[in-house]
């Protein structure tokens, strides 16, 4: 399996980095990830080591294909720059809301706009999402925890991480709209019958 591994990625270009290496075998239904030694080294009957959890552009993904483990962490970082945001603001050192609440945006919705706008989420899962940015607001801005989603976010002068999210999904497309070869493109395509 190291062999023909080794005979790929030699057909593609791409070559392995030298001591601990990586594979991918898709198994049935199953992704599963071995690791294993140099494949210069080892021999097709060296044993490999099954592991079910792979890193993919920064998100993990577990042997069912499944974005769970992304999404869990991306929650535990974003409780803790919530957390970090609020002690700062709580200590008195002229920290006010909007620069906490701008201090969370930017470390915690960073990795959230990075990683989880590639992945097609639930609704239910874009919900947990906002629930938790919500009660940072909240938290920051020393709300009830019962106050309505709408006014809690106009207070702060945020919008929801799900809308948000869409609207930086629309970036590379309002990017090309602003060049004049891309503007006459959108209008051509703006001219169709829907």
């Amino acid at each position: 399996m190291v062999m023909m591994l080794e005979a790929c990625t030699d057909d593609i270009e791409i070559r392995l980095p030298g001591g601990e290496g990586q594979c991918l075998a898709v198994i049935g239904s199953r992704l599963i990830r071995y690791l294993f030694e140099d494949p210069k080294s080892a021999t097709p009957s060296s044993a490999l080591r099954p592991v079910t959890i792979v890193c993919y552009l920064g998100l993990t993904i577990d042997h069912r294909l499944s974005w769970r483990p992304a999404l869990a962490s991306i929650r535990s970082d974003s409780r803790r720059s919530g957390g970090m945001a609020s002690c700062i603001h709580a200590s008195g050192r002229g920290c006010s809301p909007d620069i906490a609440l701008r201090l969370f945006n930017t470390v915690a919705s960073a990795g959230f706009f990075y990683a989880v706008t590639l992945v097609a989420l639930q609704p239910a899962q874009w919900d947990v999402l906002d629930t938790l940015h919500r009660g940072v607001v909240r938290r920051l801005y020393r709300l009830p925890r019962s106050s309505p989603i709408g006014p809690t976010l106009a207070e702060a002068g945020e919008t929801s991480l799900s809308l948000r999210a869409r609207g930086s999904a629309l970036h590379p497309i309002h990017s090309i709209y602003l060049t004049p070869e891309g503007r006459r493109l959108a209008e051509q395509l703006l001219d169709l019958p829907h």
